[in-house]
């Protein structure tokens, strides 16, 4: 590509020497003494690394619980997941969802966006602007599995986020 940007599809990622993207998803859970500090901190984390590596996503948490969706180079996935994610101290009981290949992605314009009960209506909107998306040929039956935790992420959710003020 001329323009410089991150390939958004698979076959620009092959005519241009790139890997292939994945998708990554996994649940946890917070360590207790989890805060609104850590969550800052995970955030800023983020936004440096993330779109040096060509790695888009999405982090909620909803005061217990964090659900992540990642999309990348298959490399930059396994790095980041493998070597960082599951040797993260904030979090336990890392369950691995979703770990697939990928055409395209759901969160190309987000290095790391944060989803905590400050925001819980946006992702509400997020999720359903994804359903409408994932509809799309481009999308891939991991990406609509994907969107459906996030829906189950809502709507348990719903009933018991801890507010913080990020």
């Amino acid at each position: 590509m001329s323009s410089g940007k991150k390939p958004h599809t698979e076959e620009d990622a092959h005519q241009d020497g790139e890997q292939a993207l994945y998708l990554c998803s996994y649940f946890s859970t917070a360590m207790d003494s989890i805060s609104e500090h850590h969550l800052r901190s995970i955030l800023e984390e983020s936004r440096v690394y993330n779109p040096a590596r060509g790695v888009t996503g999405c982090l909620m948490f909803d005061g217990a619980s964090f659900f992540q969706i990642l999309e990348g180079p298959k490399a930059e996935i396994d790095t980041l997941f493998k070597g960082m994610i599951t040797r993260d101290r904030r979090h336990k009981s890392i369950i691995s969802m979703i770990y697939a290949p990928i055409s395209a992605r759901l969160f190309g314009e987000w290095s790391m966006e944060l989803m905590t009960s400050k925001n819980h209506n946006q992702l509400k909107n997020l999720h359903a602007d994804l359903k409408t998306r994932v509809q799309d040929d481009k999308h891939s039956n991991d990406q609509a599995a994907a969107i459906l935790f996030i829906d189950t992420f809502i709507r348990n959710s719903d009933h018991g986020m801890r507010h913080f003020d990020i």
